[in-house]
């Protein structure tokens, strides 16, 4: 039994004394060198800020929800090999957040995926506030230091709007909008978005973002058309470049 019990040991140390021989006997490896190496291996593994999967039936345990009119049903489904969030609205409108707190200058991107299952009937809609309905919005929020200022990045799918095209919020001129995907897709088919948060907020707002980010959200509304609409999220991820 001893003997088993130190080779086991053996085999556990072993790989630990043949880095530790390495450090020892590398002559030709300068202390700073090894710590420049030490600093690139740190920064790599914070290349991804943060990431949501939702394949756990809890995964929105620590998102909150904000009701405008009425509320959007939001649950975690499974398909394909893995969870995403599903969001019904009959009617309702309302989003479902997470506060975390990020520069973009450090973690500029923000990528998704995301399907727009059914639009809002906005034929023929005559004021801003049926206008305003999306199967599908992402937000970014910058939070002022009073709490009375606001400011967000919108990224929307609509039917109709040509993508690129900006709208402001008919809520908020501090809510600015950007259509990226236009029209229905096939029925399976996820639409992958990868933003660079600081450049597209420059976009919006005509100067740099100066505030840190607070929140993203994620929403499905259909209250302004007094309609239906449908969509699929999954796959957020916030980080620097190559997320």
């Amino acid at each position: 039994m001893q003997v088993k019990k130190f080779a086991k040991m053996l085999l556990i140390a072993l790989p630990i004394l043949l880095i530790v021989i390495q450090i020892l006997w590398s002559p030709f490896e300068k202390p700073e060198k090894l710590q420049q190496a030490l600093r690139r291996w740190a920064g790599s593994m914070e290349t991804v800020f943060r990431h949501f999967d939702f394949n756990q039936k809890n995964a929105l345990k620590q998102w909150e929800e904000k009701i405008f009119s009425g509320k959007v049903a939001y649950w975690v489904d499974f398909g394909g090999g893995g969870g995403f969030v599903h969001s019904k609205s009959e009617n309702t409108s309302s989003a479902i957040f997470r506060r975390l707190k990020f520069d973009p200058k450090n973690y500029p991107i923000l990528s998704w995926k995301w399907h727009a299952v059914r639009f809002p009937q906005k034929e023929g809609a005559q004021d801003q506030i049926a206008g305003d309905d999306f199967a599908a919005r992402m937000y970014v929020v910058f939070l002022s230091a009073f709490f009375t200022n606001i400011e967000c990045v919108e990224y929307v799918w609509d039917e109709t709007l040509q993508e690129g095209t900006i709208l402001k919020s008919p809520y908020s001129d501090q809510i600015r909008q950007l259509v990226v995907q236009s029209g229905p897709v096939p029925e399976h088919e996820w639409v992958s978005e990868n933003r660079n948060i600081a450049k597209d907020y420059e976009l919006l707002f005509g100067k740099p973002p100066e505030r840190k980010v607070a929140a993203i959200a994620i929403m499905t509304d259909s209250e302004g058309t007094a309609s239906e609409a449908e969509a699929l999220f999954d796959d957020i991820r916030i980080g620097k470049d190559g997320v």
